[in-house]
């Protein structure tokens, strides 16, 4: 269930989860989920919140890693990382706005994004 409701999935190009790709499903009548795993880098958590049309998602990438996070959004521009614009934050690079979710490149570390998902 990490791999589906959290989306803590391997990237193809970095095997052992040295690349982390983050596509959680923020489905059904879920209104959170939480879920971890050790790689050999470290521990990988994601989990998000969802109020409403507010989801609030936190992530942690392990050191010397890497991840792309896809964040369920309408709109690039209406996404934070802890309280500022996401595009503005250490260590986050916007990549692409792709399925309804605003993609980030991020470093290892902490992040907590909010979004709007019918933003437009």
């Amino acid at each position: 269930m990490y791999q589906v409701l959290a989306g803590i999935r391997p990237a193809p190009a970095g095997p052992g989860f040295k690349r982390t790709i983050l596509i959680p499903a923020v489905v059904g009548d879920l209104s959170w989920v939480k879920a971890r795993h050790r790689s050999l880098y470290g521990e990988i958590v994601s989990s998000w919140t969802r109020d409403k049309n507010k989801v609030t998602m936190a992530v942690t990438i392990p050191p010397n890693t890497t991840a792309t996070a896809y964040v369920p959004a309408g709109n690039a521009a209406v996404v934070t990382e802890s309280g500022r614009p996401a595009a503005s934050a250490p260590s986050v690079k916007f990549l692409r706005m792709e399925d309804g979710a605003a993609v980030f490149a991020v470093e290892s570390g902490r992040y907590r994004f909010a979004s709007e998902r019918n933003s437009q």
